[in-house]
């Protein structure tokens, strides 16, 4: 009886070998007539029963259109990347974003971002807050802002009492992890969230910088950053899913910065199979 289920099996073993073979040939087909060959990640990085869901990942999330437009999902994939840190990630993403048409400056406001949460985050997580109380006051700030009223007054921030009572314009308080940063450093950390995250005139709108900013803090993981990020983003209109496919574009970007060094290609390498890759794009594109 035994050797006959081991036999079955086998068989069926066998037969779901062929079929990820036959998968596997299928995708990697897609692959040359999009790119014009195979990336050195997908034949060598991964097993050959991943490769045809692996493409299809890479497919829904960043080759077909999505509920945010091409060039911020880029954006969030770079943001992750920079922060992971990954090289391959990042030199890919920028070369990307060519085709998507991000300005240099929308790039560093992005990369910025992405340096933001990971402070915010250092700090929110070492001081060792309550979440259930950093939510209660993040729930104070969201609805002071939707209140609206008129705009806080500029102010110049040359000290930590300056800087609190900027906070406390623009808040309506001045929650417990602004209270407790060290004084000498605070005027600086204020003006960073100020100059990109808060301001909003830069070059990326609020919806997408609050989205870059919860695609990075999902993957640190922290789950203030999370909360924040997240009814930040909502609150600049960003739907359910927008927020959902920012989050799967963070962790998809994870998952092939996960398999690419872990394959350990060359540099140099690399570099010229995306050069080529955004070429073939390009090419397809003036068709």
């Amino acid at each position: 009886m035994m050797r006959r289920m081991m036999i079955g099996l086998v068989v069926v073993m066998g037969f779901a070998g062929a079929a990820h073979a036959q998968s596997a040939r299928a995708a990697e087909t897609e692959m040359k007539a999009l790119f014009g060959s195979v990336p050195t990640f997908f034949k060598k990085g991964l097993p050959e029963s991943a490769i045809p869901s692996a493409w299809e990942l890479m497919k829904a999330t960043q080759l077909e259109p999505g509920t945010i437009p091409e060039k911020y999902r880029s954006l969030i994939s770079l943001a992750v990347a920079s922060q992971i840190p990954c090289r391959y990630c990042v030199i890919a993403d920028r070369a990307f974003l060519e085709l998507g048409g991000a300005s240099e400056q929308e790039i560093n406001e992005a990369v910025a971002m992405s340096a933001i949460t990971r402070l915010a985050s250092t700090w929110l997580n070492g001081l060792g807050l309550d979440e259930v109380a950093f939510r209660k006051e993040a729930d104070q700030i969201f609805a002071h802002v939707r209140k609206g009223g008129a705009p806080p007054a500029a102010m110049a921030i040359t000290d930590a009492a300056s800087a609190r009572k900027d906070v406390q314009q623009m808040f309506g308080m001045v929650p417990g992890f602004i209270k407790a940063f060290p004084d000498a450093a605070l005027p600086a950390f204020w003006k960073q969230m100020k100059s990109v995250q808060l301001d909003p005139r830069t070059a990326i709108p609020g919806k997408y910088k609050e989205l870059i900013g919860l695609g990075v803090a999902a993957q640190i993981p922290c789950r203030f950053c999370v909360y924040f990020h997240t009814e930040a983003a909502r609150l600049n209109g960003a739907t359910d899913a927008e927020i959902k496919e920012a989050l799967v574009l963070a962790a998809t970007t994870r998952y092939f910065s996960t398999v690419i060094n872990g394959l350990g290609q060359d540099e140099a390498s690399f570099r010229r199979e995306v050069k080529a890759m955004v070429g073939a794009l390009k090419k397809m594109a003036k068709k």
